[in-house]
């Protein structure tokens, strides 16, 4: 013979066990405990970049981002990359044109 077993949810409680419901078998009772998390307790992670120099500012950017701050086309970046005027690097799959290599074509450096 079973009798009904209930279960209840509840995401913020206590850190203590709670029996959250009870099994009949024969003349055997048997509780099952389920330990809760305290509401004091996060599961969110916060992630954080490392600053890399001083700057904030990306070390390689798209093509289009490369033509939206020297306000050209981005045909015109792909051009100076090919006439070797930008350094373009992959980054896995992705092309990048190089900050260091913008800065340089503007007589920065």
């Amino acid at each position: 013979m079973h009798a009904n077993v209930t279960y209840r949810h509840q995401p913020d409680a206590s850190p203590h066990p709670q029996v959250v419901g009870e099994q009949v078998s024969g003349s055997t009772n048997r509780k099952i405990a389920i330990p809760k998390r305290s509401a004091t307790q996060s599961t969110r992670i916060e992630l954080s970049r490392p600053k890399v120099g001083q700057s904030s500012e990306p070390l390689a950017l798209t093509y289009q981002q490369a033509a939206d701050a020297l306000q050209v086309s981005v045909s015109t970046i792909k051009r100076r990359v090919k006439d070797g005027d930008l350094t373009a690097v992959m980054i896995g799959s992705l092309p990048r044109i190089l900050r260091a290599s913008i800065q340089q074509l503007l007589g920065e450096h």
